[in-house]
């Protein structure tokens, strides 16, 4: 069967999926009511065309083009319109050429008050531009005498105007040169660079009405116009198909990669060690490179897929298609359907040396095969030669193994295809996003060879793998491994990852609009001002006369350029714990948009000049490479993403690979056609963010050599983000540049090290002669062996901690060449943090050492105490790393906003900073309506600005969705300390109003701050679930220690719906405690009440008796022996409607 065919009158840039364009839309009911109606639709657009068929107007001649083609067309497609309606956002009128309406009742309730644009837009359905015919729909045209600007740009600049006047009711706008009509929405995840695209001239010389189609589903009226019974339009609808598509498949990857592919290409390798290398062991040194070979592997897999699927790569060209992934996959697929995998063989290696061939011409580029050189570390044998590079230059994988893993990648056995196509999977439909959840679980995940039999089963909700002898008779088994097989599993010995806490993209969306926009408005207003004063200067120069004169507003004008292009790009975004780097490539998106639209108010700009430029040095260098490009797909909105990326982003992760796969979601979301691969070595580093030096000084003098040195580095580092990687000698450049500045670094890096390595090893008490030896590694002449010991044991916890010192790797960010910056940091610092409890039991190794840093490092203060969560540290380490003004935002657990652990840290916001609003998700228990939908867990959104305290906002939300009718609240921080002082809780309770509170703090003055603790103080259960691990079975073999869902209104559920039984070791676990402690309060009748109720139910305080003789968790808190009142009497005050 041949693959799924391209229809070039469509050009699909990720807005809609391909697999949905092609194989389901035309089995529609929509497709099939809409065939007739279209015909007529389809005569009347035609007769139009024939009217213009030998004119085409062009520059200059839009007017005729309007009057006799697209007007006639858009009464066509059922459109009533206003001609260039006026929107007013900022100093300047924008007006788009029309506005699109549904029928003449809806223009005239427009007309009545014009100058009211919320009233006049929210009566549109759409807006349209129209350009000269056939003019470029990207980029500046100097030709077009009526305006040279973008049009993409001005067309995103119109949608982001109306959005804002409709209050988002507009989503769509359509630009137009007659020939093309493409199709824009605002909440694609890139504005100016998703589009879907008709070559309506090639559907009319076509004469086929199922082309027509494609252009009559998405422009005409009607695919705009809500209906009344399903309240979707047709656009709807295709979205809707779009992301179905796209969520099955990821779902069903994310299970293949688990289940088959990742297991089946270690199996591959181990395979190739055991028979080629005669390896018959592997150690744990050994098993970490065939992992990260693995991953490697997949992502230089993932890259020429995206790439080929969406015609980055020339797959339509023959020479380059018979070296294609396209090709080897097909080739693959019929193989497999004629001889089976169990006809190839282990020793045959034809398809490795294919795949290893177009590794080596995508990394090096042949002009034999118009490849241009893209490396930028990814490929091997490129630019950049890396340590990981090592382990697939020197292994292969046969036939069977690698013809498996790509046909599970590739092969789409569940999907809607027209029955004479292979049905591979549509990679160009999955935005670059889904990589991250496909993806990003498996990174925390190890290679392991079964020492006996081992099978998968399910235990409290997890995928588990044990070995044979300890699984129980009739137990569902999920998978088996025999004794030496492959299999991955986690630290915990889970088969499989939940992905519970990859960020909901909505999240992200909402994270970086409110902490990037404000700090990008900013910089824009400053640009502006800066491109007035530019164009003052302009007019002045021409007054001159003097040769002195000239060349001094010459002069200012260079440095008014210079300014501008440094002010737009001059913003600094920071993910301390960036995972496959969700956060950063919406960032790339977000401010490349609002650059793109900003400029389209600015026809003569030095920013694109310097684009244009940078497209001419591209061209130029593919040229000498012998290559030839598109240059339609070499467009303005691909650089301005380059430079975003390059300059603006930054990121740290403890994991390498997920440092890669961070890397390539950046490379595939900004591939620029023709330029290689940007380095972003600089920008996304790989160490723990949370351990190191975080002043310079506290190591090295102001004005020493060791300072020099960061300085020398700095200057480097500069360097690097000045440079546009448009060549292949500027990428070159970057990696060199950046060696020399690691060179400068790296000796005082050891010293730092060694400094934060006295945290976790006994140094002795001379840590200066340490850090001196770490600098120089002299230890040849190092007198005394102890010291050199000393020191290597301290380098190599560094190096297994990973050290990271934000202010070396980073120096850019705090200095200017001539010191420290007057306000240093960064001006974004947002993310999802890990939400683990620093504890031996949850991590698995000994932790001690780490707390005790934390405690000890003043930093760190604030997020200390009870048990350490890393959410907390992250934020107290975002806090630092951000500037005077910046802007800050996390999703985090909801344990922020009262949790007594968390007190230290609300006190630190509340009191320092301007916490300027919290979103909160209390929902927990419903998968479907909490925002981590693996995850048991209440979380909340902050945004916090690095200023003095204020008033703001929290909105409580029902489930998982931000919403506009939530209860909202505007508080105080000085409410927040007299409605708690002793705690500082931040409300959040579901549906609270303003009202409520109010009365909660009278209450609270009445009271005189007397509360039932002063009667009945209350305590955690006894048995600790963490710390008390030794003295828990899971196994009926002791008594069952009491949970929170053992708890009923007044009764005891027996048999709890949620959770697995746990049994005490009673007599060990008395022993190890006294008598005059909680252990003992067995003994009494108690009151038991769940300390977790759901903060999203009905009661927020559930509560019953508790009989003597049993023991709590500590999912229980319980009073014991009240003051002054009858036990009973506290529970019925408990249970009460009061609460």
């Amino acid at each position: 069967m041949p693959e799924q065919s391209k229809l070039f009158l469509w050009n699909n840039q990720n807005l809609f999926s391909n697999n949905y364009l092609e194989h389901r839309l035309p089995s529609t009911a929509l497709w099939i009511e809409q065939k007739e109606k279209a015909q007529a639709t389809f005569d009347a657009i035609k007769k139009s065309y024939e009217t213009i068929k030998a004119l085409k107007p062009g520059p200059g001649q839009e007017a005729e083009l309007e009057d006799k083609f697209i007007r006639p067309v858009l009464t066509a497609l059922g459109y009533e319109y206003s001609v260039q309606p006026v929107t007013k956002r900022g100093f300047k009128k924008k007006r788009p050429d029309y506005a699109l309406f549904k029928d003449a009742k809806a223009i005239k309730a427009a007309s009545v008050d014009k100058e009211n644009l919320q009233k006049f837009f929210s009566q549109v359905l759409t807006i349209l531009e129209s350009k000269y015919w056939g003019r470029r729909l990207n980029d500046t045209d100097k030709g077009d005498v009526l305006d040279s600007r973008d049009p993409t740009a001005q067309i995103v600049k119109y949608l982001d105007d109306v959005h804002f006047h409709t209050n988002g009711k507009i989503n769509w706008a359509i630009l137009t040169n007659g020939k093309h009509w493409r199709l824009f929405y605002y909440r694609a995840a890139s504005r100016s660079g998703n589009f879907f695209e008709v070559d309506l001239e090639e559907i009319i010389a076509n004469g086929n009405i199922e082309e027509f189609l494609y252009f009559y589903l998405f422009f005409s009226r009607d695919a705009f116009i809500t209906d009344p019974t399903t309240g979707k339009t047709w656009l709807d609808q295709h979205l809707k198909g779009t992301e179905e598509y796209a969520v099955r498949v990821s779902t069903k990857l994310k299970d293949l990669i688990f289940d088959k592919v990742f297991e089946g290409l270690a199996e591959g390798f181990v395979h190739f060690r055991r028979y080629e290398l005669s390896i018959q062991n592997e150690t744990d040194e050994s098993r970490k490179n065939i992992f990260k070979g693995c991953l490697t592997l997949l992502y230089r897999l993932l890259f020429l897929l995206y790439a080929e699927s969406r015609n980055l790569l020339p797959v339509e060209e023959p020479a380059y298609y018979k070296a294609s992934l396209l090709n080897l996959k097909k080739d693959i697929y019929h193989d497999m359907s004629a001889l089976g995998i169990e006809k190839m063989s282990k020793k045959s290696y034809s398809y490795w040396s294919r795949l290893e061939s177009l590794f080596d011409i995508v990394a090096k580029g042949d002009s034999a095969l118009n490849v241009p050189i893209y490396n930028g570390g990814l490929f091997n044998g490129g630019l950049f030669e890396t340590s990981r590079d090592n382990f697939l230059s020197t292994h292969k994988m046969s036939d069977p193994f690698l013809a498996e893993a790509i046909e599970l990648l590739t092969v789409d056995h569940e999907g809607e295809y027209r029955p004479d196509t292979i049905p591979f999977i549509d990679y160009s439909s999955l935005d670059v996003r889904h990589l991250g959840d496909i993806y990003e679980g498996l990174l925390e995940f190890h290679v392991q060879i079964a020492e006996e039999d081992i099978v998968a089963v399910r235990k409290e909700g997890k995928s588990l793998w044990l070995k044979v002898a300890e699984v129980k008779e009739k137990t569902k088994i999920s998978g088996k491994k025999k004794k030496g097989e492959v299999y991955i599993e986690n630290s915990r010995h889970e088969r499989k990852a939940t992905g519970s806490y990859y960020t909901p993209h909505y999240i992200v969306e909402y994270i970086v609009k409110n902490t990037v926009g404000p700090v990008l408005e900013e910089k824009l207003k400053t640009a502006g001002e800066l491109l007035l004063e530019l164009d003052e200067a302009y007019r002045t120069l021409h007054k001159q006369r003097s040769t002195i004169s000239i060349q001094g507003y010459r002069a200012r004008i260079r440095e008014l350029e210079d300014s501008i292009f440094n002010t737009l790009f001059d913003i600094k975004v920071l993910d301390p714990a960036m995972g496959s780097g969700h956060f950063l490539v919406h960032t790339v998106d977000f401010i490349s948009d609002r650059i793109i639209s900003f400029l389209a108010d600015y026809p003569e700009n030095p920013v694109i000049r310097k684009i244009s430029q940078l497209k001419n040095e591209i061209l130029q260098e593919i040229t000498q490479q012998g290559v030839r490009i598109d240059e339609r797909k070499l467009t303005e909105v691909n650089l301005i993403k380059r430079m975003v990326m390059k300059r603006c982003i930054y990121g740290v992760d403890l994991n390498d690979m997920a440092v890669e796969l961070a890397k390539l979601s950046l490379w595939l979301d900004s591939f620029t056609l023709g330029a290689p691969l940007s380095f972003l070595d600089h920008h996304l580093k790989c160490g723990n963010s949370l351990i190191g030096i975080f002043e310079i000084s506290d190591v090295i003098i102001p004005g020493s050599e060791s300072y020099g040195k960061v300085q020398r580095a700095l200057s480097f580092m500069l360097q690097v983000s000045d440079l546009t990687d448009a060549t292949v000698s500027e990428a070159q450049k970057s990696y060199d540049l950046f060696k020399n500045a690691q060179q400068e670094i790296t000796p005082i890096r050891r010293r730092f090290d060694v400094s934060t390595a006295k945290h976790f090893l006994d140094l002795g008490g001379n840590i200066g002669y340490l850090e001196n030896l770490a600098y120089t590694l002299k230890f040849d002449k190092e007198p005394f062996p102890e010291n050199m010991e000393r020191c290597k044991k301290a380098l190599h916890i560094a190096e297994e901690k990973k050290f990271f010192h934000w202010r070396l790797e980073f120096p850019e960010v705090f200095y200017t060449e001539k010191g420290e910056k007057e306000n240093p940091g960064f001006d974004c610092v947002i993310g999802n943090p890990p939400y683990d409890v620093l504890s031996e039991l949850e991590q698995e190794r000994v932790v001690e050492p780490e707390k005790e840093f934390y405690k000890k490092n003043r930093l760190y203060s604030p997020a200390v105490g009870g048990k350490i969560n890393y959410y907390r540290l992250f934020s107290i380490l975002s806090l630092h790393l951000l500037r005077k003004h910046g802007e800050h935002g996390f999703i985090v657990p909801m344990a922020l906003l009262a949790d007594k652990q968390a007190k230290a840290l609300r006190k630190f916001m509340l009191k320092k900073y301007y916490l300027q609003r919290i979103e909160a998700f209390p929902q927990k228990d419903d998968p479907t309506n909490r925002v981590f939908p693996e995850a048991k867990l209440s979380t909340c959104i902050y945004i916090l600005i690095k200023e003095t305290p204020s008033s703001f906002s929290i909105r409580i939300h029902p489930g998982k969705d931000i919403m506009k009718t939530s209860t909202s609240l505007s508080i105080t921080p000085s409410q927040i300390e007299e409605f708690d002082k002793e705690n500082l809780s931040i409300p959040s309770y579901p549906n609270m109003t303003v009202e409520d509170f109010h009365l909660a703090l009278k209450l609270k003055r009445v009271s005189k701050g007397i509360t039932l603790k002063h009667f009945a103080p209350s305590q955690q259960g006894e048995v600790n679930l963490t710390e008390h691990a030794e003295f828990l079975i899971d196994e009926n073999k002791g008594q069952i220690i009491l949970r929170g869902a053992h708890i009923n209104r007044y009764e005891f559920q027996e048999e709890p719906k949620q959770g697995e039984p746990l049994y005490l070791y009673v007599k060990r676990f008395l022993d190890a405690h006294g008598k005059d402690t909680k252990a003992y309060d067995y003994r009494y009748i108690r009151i038991g009440y769940q300390r977790g109720s759901a903060i999203d139910n009905w009661r927020r305080i559930i509560a019953t008796t508790i009989e003597k003789d049993n023991f709590c968790s500590d999912t229980i808190n319980y009073i014991v022996t009240p003051k002054e009142y009858n036990l009973f009497a506290i529970l019925a005050l408990l249970n009460s409607s009061l609460w």
